[in-house]
């Protein structure tokens, strides 16, 4: 089986969502998963009522991909099946998904600021029954935290612990961490994070561990809660939730964060891990300790939007609509060609201009006031223009870009071939589907003025005296300088514009980066939770291997100081143990364990077919009480019992040897020998 990558996979993303999410917005993520991924969702939410399509998707895949290794599951639809037939993977998986990982004192700078600066402003307000400190821990999982977040109150409280009405809520989403966190039991391996001095005043030493002290666990109060949809507390003082935020994406994020400024006074403390920030919360938390990630809740109205759900209106009476009519049209051909016969005879001439103002398009006949300028061949607009409309139109153009809207210059005067022309400018934004945008300028000749008007006129420039040439043609310049230093100054506005632009995407870029940063955390945090489980189940280990070894000697001195001959045989009558006075009476040698009984030949009466006997008692599970006398005439008892295991199984037989004349029995009174017999010393065998 091969999980490629942790998540999302390729091929468990739908055919319509296969383009990234953009940064901030992650949530997208969840709904783009195979909807056998939904399936699981939605069978976890069935089974614990928590919706883990609310968590990040990585943080979710890795620990899917985990349980479907483990299962020695290969594609997302065969586990989804899987969980549906064991319900015993279904809470292993949630308790993989519920990454519970805590310490005592973890991060203890955080701690020592909480000692010498938070509670001590805490603490300055008098406390009253009505007016207790109180304190929650969102997210607790097993309680390391919350007796640690106690230990470091009381410390600072001292003396006056007992006058100082204190609440502390510990919370989790998890039945089973909380029964644990209550309980106040962890193992003997909190040594390295709690010193000897808080281990003697605020623990108890156990067989399985340290207890927390009753006192200390009086203070704390454990329950479950569903942070995403659960009513927090209120009117608390300090609210620490670390490392949690980072599993959940951030419209999630922004519902805790949310509740959090509901719960909390005004000035109350906020806590969070070393991943997590209120960059996005800036309304609501303002920064106390940047390197230790307290903030500070800040005064504003405390509200919480909770979504209701409305039932959908139920079927009314139908409507129905008359189906639109249908007219006759000419085809597409016929219109196009309508269009090209209209532009060519009514249209005005124009071009089409890019962003650059490089001429894309030309319509009608735009030789009156467009040319080609000498050398390099160029389309810009502002070196084809005319003389007298290179600077303007590139005024309109920018002033068009400025103000988004059409833009015109009527009666624009300039001189075409020696020949003085005036035209009416217009300049309008086109946006494309593309999203470049470009220009329609369109050329118009100016309006006739009517005729009384143009006497009128002329009867009043020979009443006026004409001014020079010279003197119009400096205020024309002056007017285009003063154009162009006001598009310099627009130029200006757009650089800083631009700029205030690429700071943007630069922040968009830090926030990627912090993204990554708490993904990064949230991998530490699940490579942490294996470790502990590793270490417990070691140390368990551990301690079955000192058992063992304690019952094994305990074993080994009893049988070495029992005078009773015993033999232990297996269900295959192989020799297991033997007693050093069994190994006399039977002439059993120490590499003689591990084989058949049948090889051993007891010399007394009625023992020829020993195995036979004590593969009997063995299938009947009866024990039998052998009366043998041994050569010296003694009688003996060979007492046969079937062997017992702690769960009543039976796993062979046990053989002893008990003198009923109440005599010391010599050596060799019972003689037996094993299959060859084994020559004496110095005898010689014929």
């Amino acid at each position: 089986m091969t999980l490629k990558g942790y998540w999302p996979p390729r091929d468990l993303v739908s055919e319509d969502h296969k383009d990234p999410p953009r940064a901030g917005d992650k949530a997208a993520t969840d709904n783009a998963l195979h909807p056998a991924f939904a399936a699981i969702f939605r069978l976890l939410r069935e089974t614990g009522d928590v919706d883990f399509s609310l968590y990040k998707s990585p943080t979710v895949g890795r620990r899917v991909s985990r349980r479907m290794a483990l299962a020695r599951v290969e594609s997302l639809e065969d586990y989804s099946q899987y969980l549906q037939s064991h319900p015993a993977e279904v809470e292993a998986l949630k308790t993989d998904l519920l990454i519970n990982v805590t310490a005592f004192f973890r991060d203890p700078g955080v701690f020592d600021v909480l000692a010498k600066t938070v509670f001590p402003a805490l603490l300055e307000e008098r406390r009253t029954p009505d007016n207790p400190l109180r304190i929650w821990i969102p997210g607790c999982a097993t309680g390391e935290e919350v007796y640690s977040i106690a230990i470091t109150l009381l410390e600072c409280c001292g003396d006056r612990a007992a006058e100082i009405p204190i609440q502390i809520f510990g919370t989790d989403v998890s039945e089973a961490v909380i029964a644990r966190a209550r309980s106040g039991l962890y193992a003997e391996n909190i040594t390295s994070a709690v010193s000897s001095a808080r281990l003697r005043r605020f623990f108890t030493k156990v067989d399985c561990g340290y207890q927390v002290h009753k006192p200390v666990r009086e203070l704390c109060i454990f329950a479950r809660q569903n942070l995403a949809k659960d009513a927090p507390f209120s009117k608390l003082d300090l609210v620490s939730c670390r490392n949690v935020l980072i599993y959940m994406t951030p419209p999630l994020q922004s519902r805790i964060m949310r509740a959090f400024h509901f719960a909390l006074r005004p000035g109350g403390v906020l806590i969070l891990g070393s991943a997590e920030t209120v960059t996005a919360y800036a309304d609501l938390f303002t920064v106390s300790e940047r390197d230790h990630h307290i903030f500070l809740r800040k005064p504003g109205s405390a509200n919480i939007e909770f979504k209701v759900s409305l039932p959908e209106r139920g079927p009314g009476p139908a409507v129905f609509e008359a189906p639109p009519r249908t007219l006759s049209v000419p085809p597409r051909d016929a219109y196009r060609e309508i269009d090209r016969l209209l532009l060519d005879k009514y249209a005005p001439s124009g071009v089409v201009l890019n962003e650059t103002m490089d001429i894309v398009q030309f319509r009608g006949d735009a030789s009156p006031y467009l040319a080609p300028a000498p050398g390099q061949a160029s389309l810009n607009i502002a070196k084809m223009a005319r003389s007298g409309l290179s600077v303007i139109l590139p005024d309109l153009i920018r002033d068009a870009r400025r103000r988004n809207t059409t833009v015109t210059r009527p009666n624009v005067r300039f001189d075409a071939d020696g020949r003085a022309m005036a035209v009416d400018i217009e300049v309008t934004p086109i946006a494309l589907t593309l999203g470049d945008r470009h220009f329609l300028v369109v050329f118009r000749a100016p309006q006739a003025t009517p005729a009384t008007g143009q006497h009128a006129h002329r009867r009043g420039q020979q009443r006026r005296r004409r001014p020079s040439a010279e003197a119009s043609q400096l205020s024309e310049e002056l007017a285009a300088t003063k154009r162009h230093l006001r598009s310099v100054v627009e130029d200006q506005e757009a650089t800083n514009e631009e700029l205030k632009s690429a700071n943007e995407e630069i922040i968009a870029s830090n926030e990627e980066l912090q993204s990554t940063n708490e993904e990064l955390e949230t991998a530490k945090e699940e490579l942490q939770s294996g470790n502990e489980e590793l270490t417990t189940v070691n140390e368990q280990l551990q301690q079955h291997n000192s058992e063992l070894s304690l019952l094994n000697n305990d074993l080994g001195n009893i049988l070495s100081s029992v005078n009773i001959p015993i033999v232990l045989v297996d269900h295959d009558l192989l020799i297991r143990r033997v007693t050093p006075g069994a190994g006399r009476r039977f002439n059993i040698l120490p590499t003689d364990i591990g084989r058949p009984l049948a090889n051993v030949r007891v010399a007394a009466d009625g023992l020829e077919q020993l195995d036979v006997v004590v593969q009997d008692v063995i299938n009947t599970v009866t024990p039998r009480d052998l009366a043998v006398r041994g050569d010296d005439g003694r009688r003996c008892s060979l007492r046969i019992r079937p062997y017992r295991t702690a769960e009543n199984r039976i796993e062979g037989a046990l053989l002893a040897l008990v003198d009923v004349e109440g005599k010391p029995t010599p050596p060799s009174t019972i003689r037996s020998t094993c299959c060859p017999p084994r020559p004496k010393a110095g005898s010689s065998m014929n």
